[in-house]
C-alpha cells in the first residue's frame, strides 16, 4: 500500500474566533500609583455578556510561523462610578 501524497503547508492562513465575553472583576488605578484613582469597570459597564471577535493571520514561512493577532473589542456605557475611592 502506497502513502498518501503529503500536503505542504499553505503560505498565509486567517481564522476568526467569535464568542460572548464577561468580566467579573475588573477594579483599575489610574495612574498607577499612590495617588491614583481606583474604581470599578464592572460597576461602569456592567458584567456582559458582551460579543467579542479575534481574527488570526498566519504566515508559514521557514525557521517560524508568525501569527498576527487582531482582537475585536469594545465596551461603552455609563454607569455608577462607585463614589472613586481615593486612595
Amino acid at each position: 500500500m502506497s502513502e498518501p501524497p503529503s500536503r505542504a503547508a499553505p503560505a498565509f492562513g486567517i481564522e476568526l474566533e467569535a464568542g460572548p465575553v464577561w468580566q467579573s472583576n475588573n477594579t483599575v488605578q489610574i495612574p498607577n500609583d499612590d495617588h491614583g484613582t481606583r474604581f470599578s469597570l464592572e460597576q461602569l459597564v456592567g458584567s456582559g455578556p458582551w460579543p467579542a471577535a479575534r481574527l488570526y493571520f498566519d504566515w508559514n514561512i521557514e525557521g517560524g510561523d508568525p501569527r498576527y493577532p487582531i482582537v475585536i473589542f469594545a465596551v461603552g456605557g455609563e454607569g455608577d462610578d462607585g463614589g472613586r475611592e481615593k486612595i
